[in-house]
Formats: C-alpha cells, structure tokens, sequence
C-alpha cells in the first residue's frame, strides 16, 4: 500500500504543480493612471520639475490630463512603480512616515523602490509597513505625496487603477 501511495504521489506532484510554472502576476497596462480612493478625477504624478536640493521630480497628486507624468507600469503583488515615459521610478525619500516620494533612476532589488500592490488596493513598501500615503486626505494640485504606516481603511492610502 506505501509503495502505490509513493508512486501515486510521484505521479501526481508534477500534474499538480505544472499549471503553476508560466504563472505572471497579473500588469495593469502601460499607462496607467492611479487615483486617489478612487477619484477618477485626480492622478498620481511626477512634477515635472526638480526642487532644488532635492533627489528628483517629487510626486504629487495632481488633476488627471491623461498626460504622460501621470502613466504607470505597476504589478499586483510585489513591484515597481515605473514611469512610463523613462527608466524612472517612484522612490521612497526615506522609510520613515512623512518620507516624500520622489521619481529617480530604477534601481534593480533598491529597498525604497521595492513596492507591494495590495488586494485592497494600497501600495505599500515591501516588508516596511509603510504605505503611499496622500497627506491628510489634500487633494489640492501639487500636494506631494509620502509614505506613511500602513493604516486599515485608511482612505488617504487607497490607489485604484
């Protein structure tokens, strides 16, 4: 009885596990807008200049014009979040809650690029406990955007696309 048992489950192990080797978690299109909880309204965007003294473009919230600082390439799951017009990246200012994001250069396995789309729609630094953040909820054009702890039903962290 073992050995049917053993030879049963050599059999069956490959079966069961070959649907699983061409899985890709799912990508939004290029060009993806992010909204803030929803607001088709506003977008996710790279100002398009630099502040002095900063590392690059902040990103904003800003009214969505359907231009291109304001596509995206993101994964669910674990990700990037890429500028479609470069090979530019949102990046963490810090880790840290009030750290600004900003749009640098993509660096492979960089920690404050490194992000996690989650299921209920947050876009959260991976295993930081920090979340994209719109501070206080402000949807005035060119308020910048920051990461903040990861919060329940936080509103000012929900990103549809």
């Amino acid at each position: 009885m073992f050995s049917y048992l053993a030879v049963l489950a050599v059999a069956l192990v490959p079966a069961l596990a070959a649907p699983l080797d061409g899985f890709v978690a799912r990508q939004t299109p290029a060009g993806t807008t992010l909204h803030p909880n929803g607001d088709l309204t506003r977008c996710l965007s790279a100002a398009t200049s630099v502040v002095a003294g900063e590392p690059g473009a902040r990103i904003t919230i800003d009214a969505c014009d359907g231009a291109s600082p304001q596509t995206w390439v993101i994964n669910n799951g674990e990700t990037t979040v890429k500028y479609t017009g470069a090979n530019s990246c949102v990046t963490a200012g810090g880790l840290s809650d009030g750290a600004r994001l900003y749009l640098e250069a993509c660096i492979p396995d960089q920690v404050t690029q490194t992000f996690y789309y989650t299921n209920d729609l947050r876009i959260a630094v991976e295993n930081q406990g920090l979340c994209v953040d719109l501070p206080s909820g402000d949807k005035t054009p060119g308020n910048a955007l920051q990461v903040w702890t990861c919060t329940d039903n936080n509103t000012n962290q929900i990103w549809s696309t």
